[in-house]
């Protein structure tokens, strides 16, 4: 497998729907408040933005709060919201899962990823860097844990331990239990 083109992997959390804490106002699709990142909500149109614009994000440019985040926001609040971090300093990374057959990932403390449903078996999830996370590879029933197939788990069993430092692949494979 190639390595992953971080724009590639933005453009699959967007079209996704996946939550990242990084993405910008009027740039993420939700249904739901838990969809979006801490400080917006999910507005009438279907954004994740800030409560100061929400129901407002059809009316702004395409590149509303693209790169810069302000989308019609000042930049105080901005600043408020992340006084730890430098506005492009890269606290998060992708992660992207990929899953052959039936069965989820567990990435503990920030989500799962199901073969079936919306997801179906591939998700990118904005995870901090250089901090260690464990996955868990979930059988669905009449199903196993096959192996990882991508070089971040390997050669481990189906509970990995990594630590993410750039965009990192996660392949999984299950197996019917009679195969």
């Amino acid at each position: 497998m190639g390595i992953l083109r971080v724009d590639v992997a933005l453009s699959i959390a967007l079209a996704g729907g996946c939550y990242a804490p990084e993405l910008r106002d009027c740039t993420l699709t939700c249904s739901a408040a838990t969809d979006c990142a801490d400080g917006q909500v999910c507005d009438s149109e279907g954004f994740c933005a800030a409560p100061e614009i929400a129901g407002t994000c059809s009316s702004l440019p395409g590149h509303a709060g693209g790169n810069d985040r302000d989308a019609g926001i000042d930049a105080p609040k901005i600043n408020d919201a992340r006084p730890d971090a430098a506005p492009d300093a890269m606290t998060h990374v992708l992660l992207a899962i990929t899953i052959e057959s039936k069965g989820r990932v567990i990435v503990q403390t920030i989500g799962t990823c199901e073969q079936s449903g919306p997801q179906n078996g591939s998700c990118v999830f904005y995870v901090p860097r250089d901090v260690e996370l464990t996955v868990q590879a979930q059988p669905y029933s009449d199903h196993r844990f096959d192996r990882w197939t991508t070089t971040t788990c390997m050669s481990a069993p189906a509970t990995c331990m990594f630590t993410p430092t750039s965009a990192t692949p996660l392949g999984v494979k299950f197996r019917k239990d009679d195969d």
